[in-house]
């Protein structure tokens, strides 16, 4: 039951955080921003996704996302419309519309979400989070 769980709160919200941290008290702090904001807390190939669905996956991890693009997903699920895509690396604000729209069931970001922490601006990661989370459920409307 956990499992499902876990996968219907990343679908529902469509954000994942992708946490990269200089200490595990700053990777707390980060995940609990996230949260607040609404954040749920590596496929290149066709054959990549395949295997990934041999192997059970439940969602398939596109990446690297800038370099693939949404015309990858947009390519790969149209014969694998079972083969729900997640793309880390290169998601933003500007681009997030674009991916949702393209078929993703959700988006890994990192950088683009968590990069307040450096300067300890914490409370500009849940208001990064709400603004993501605000532009997936656009498109997805």
């Amino acid at each position: 039951m956990l499992k499902l769980r876990v996968l219907n709160r990343i679908v529902e919200s469509g954000l994942v955080a992708v946490i990269r941290a200089e200490s595990a008290d700053e990777a707390s702090r980060i995940a609990d921003a996230c949260a607040e904001g609404g954040a749920a807390a590596g496929a290149g190939s066709v054959r990549e996704v395949v295997a990934a669905l041999e192997c059970g996956a439940e969602i398939i991890k596109v990446f690297p996302g800038e370099t693939l693009g949404p015309a990858f997903v947009r390519a790969v699920t149209g014969p694998l419309p079972q083969a729900p895509p997640m793309p880390t690396g290169g998601v933003s604000l500007e681009n997030v519309a674009t991916w949702i729209q393209a078929g993703c069931v959700a988006v890994g970001v990192s950088g683009n979400l968590t990069s307040g922490a450096k300067t300890g601006d914490f409370r500009s990661i849940a208001e990064r989070a709400r603004r993501f989370i605000e532009e997936i459920r656009r498109a997805r409307a």
